[in-house]
C-alpha cells in the first residue's frame, strides 16, 4: 500500500504509538479505537526524508529502552517528542490524515494554520476553511482571556496583505510577524494542537 498525498484518496485514520519493531504510525479503522491497527511504513506515506528520519530515530529508541528508561526525564522527553512527530505528521498530510497520539497522553492532534488573504481571513484549519481564534477555542473547548486581543492582532496583520495592492508591502516583516503569531497563539493552546504558518509570497 502506498498513500499518495496529492491523490483524491478518502482520509485515513493514523495513529502514533511506539511499540517494537515498528515504524510508530499504525493504520486504525476508527478514532480512539481500542486495538492497535496495522503498522505502516514511512514509504508508504511518502513521508519527508528529514520527517521518516526523526520517526526512525525516535522508534530506534523505544526499541532499545522500552518501557525501561533510565530516568523519568529521559522518558518524558522521549513521549513528548512522539508528541511533536505526531503534530509534523498532521502538518505534512493536513485534511488527508486523521492523526491521534498515545504516549503520556491519548488524543487528536488538531492542526490549523496562519495564511493571509485579501479578504481579512488570517486562520485555517485543516480543511482549509477560514476559523477564527473563537472558533478554535470553541472547538477546543478552552477559554482565552487574551482572546480579544489575539483576534485584533490577527485581523491587523491579516489588514496589511492588502498593501500588496499598492505595492507597498514590507514582505519580509510581514512574513515575521505572521510567523510570530502563529507561534504566540500555539502558545496558549493545549499540547497537542500545532499552528502552521503559510509564507506570503
Amino acid at each position: 500500500m502506498e498513500f499518495d498525498l496529492y491523490e483524491d484518496e478518502p482520509k485515513i485514520f493514523l495513529r502514533i504509538w511506539a511499540e517494537y519493531g515498528s515504524s510508530g504510525i499504525w493504520i486504525i479503522e476508527e478514532p480512539l479505537q481500542q486495538k492497535a491497527g496495522k503498522n505502516i511504513s514511512y514509504e508508504a506515506l511518502n513521508l519527508p526524508q528529514d520527517l521518516a528520519n526523526d520517526f526512525a530515530i525516535w522508534q530506534n529508541k523505544f526499541d532499545e529502552h522500552g518501557i525501561e528508561w533510565n530516568n523519568e526525564k529521559d522518558e518524558d522527553n522521549f513521549y513528548k517528542n512522539g508528541l511533536e512527530l505526531a503534530k509534523r505528521l498532521k502538518e505534512f498530510l493536513k485534511y488527508k490524515a486523521y492523526v491521534e497520539y498515545e504516549g503520556h497522553i491519548k488524543t487528536e492532534i488538531k492542526y490549523y494554520y496562519v495564511m493571509a488573504e485579501y479578504t481579512n481571513v488570517a486562520l485555517w484549519d485543516d480543511e482549509d476553511s477560514a476559523v477564527d481564534v473563537a472558533l478554535i477555542c470553541e472547538e477546543l473547548s478552552i477559554n482565552l482571556e487574551n482572546q480579544k486581543e489575539l483576534e485584533n492582532e490577527f485581523y491587523n496583520w491579516s489588514d496589511l496583505y492588502n498593501k500588496q495592492l499598492d505595492k507597498s508591502l514590507d514582505y519580509e516583516q510581514f512574513n515575521k510577524t505572521g510567523f510570530f503569531l502563529a507561534k504566540k497563539l500555539e502558545s496558549y493552546l493545549p499540547e497537542f494542537c500545532k499552528i502552521g504558518y503559510i509564507q506570503a509570497p
